[in-house]
């Protein structure tokens, strides 16, 4: 059958919008190919300037140039260029690392564990200076004293991550429950901030090294009572009604929350504080003596 020259216009134009889109949509594929193409090799370009900015000396590699190592292995993680790097931070030596920083150091430690310079790494961690110690992160101080429990100076790193973060030192006591340094970091987290600790420790009572826990509450002062919050002190008085302090905590306790005072009476009638307790709420709230009756 033949086609009528109306078919043939209307199929003709049909035809046309068909290929005019076809082309259009063919245009578009090579312009976005392109595009990719373009910022592939962008991207490309960026990483090797980043590699070549690694080295202060282009003839090698050394302890300074180790943070942007691990930096551009961090960033560009399937990089042909990262087995490259590798491979330059290996040649290094004890003599080489001069320069590298602490935070470098603990990552060679972990990503490079058969480093030659891994013995003298380890050499001047222990040789640290006590007032360098304020410069060094939370992460760096927990590695310290992980790797290195006998560290001269752990006394200080223990006070020092407790200080400067007590959220990774309660991860140090419950990520190494069997570390010889954790009786030490709960002492001092408790030095630090009695009410955080006792937050934080209250969680893991079954803690294989609980007494030091119980150790840290105790050692609480009459000082540290008075910024306790009462969810604190309650527990304490909970589980350590002979504490020392348990006259002033009783105190604070009305002080600062009379209802929570109130329901620890109500829930603990068996607990030895709990009457002294009842006469302290009732001399600073009269009108609540009916109801503790």
């Amino acid at each position: 059958m033949t086609n009528t020259n109306d078919d043939v216009k209307k199929g003709g134009g049909l035809f046309a919008k068909l290929t005019s889109k076809l082309s259009a949509n063919g245009e578009q594929e090579q312009k976005d190919d392109a595009e990719n193409v373009d910022a592939d090799a962008s991207d490309n370009l960026e990483m090797i300037e980043e590699y070549n900015l690694i080295k202060q000396n282009p003839e090698k590699i050394t302890g300074w140039d180790f943070d942007r190592a691990f930096d551009f292995m961090e960033k560009y993680p399937t990089s042909d260029y990262v087995s490259k790097v590798r491979q330059e931070m290996y040649s290094t030596n004890s003599d080489t690392l001069k320069g590298l920083s602490y935070a470098s150091a603990v990552r060679v430690l972990k990503q490079l564990p058969d480093h030659p310079g891994v013995p003298s790494i380890l050499n001047g961690m222990t040789k640290l200076e006590e007032d360098y110690i304020r410069e060094l992160s939370s992460d760096v101080i927990t590695y310290m004293l992980e790797r290195i429990p006998d560290h001269p100076l752990k006394d200080q790193l223990a006070a020092a991550l407790a200080d400067k973060n007590l959220t990774k030192a309660f991860g140090f006591v419950v990520g190494l429950p069997n570390h010889p340094c954790v009786p030490l970091v709960i002492r001092k987290m408790f030095d630090s901030d009695a009410n955080i600790a006792t937050l934080l420790l209250h969680e893991v009572m079954d803690h294989p090294q609980v007494d030091a826990i119980f150790k840290g509450i105790y050692s609480i002062s009459e000082e540290a009572v008075a910024q306790m919050t009462p969810d604190a002190i309650i527990f304490i008085l909970e589980v350590a009604s002979d504490h020392e302090q348990a006259g002033v905590m009783l105190d604070t306790l009305v002080a600062k929350n009379y209802v929570k005072a109130y329901d620890f009476v109500k829930n603990n009638p068996e607990n030895e504080l709990a009457p002294r307790l009842k006469e302290i709420i009732i001399n600073r709230k009269p009108d609540l003596a009916a109801l503790l009756k």
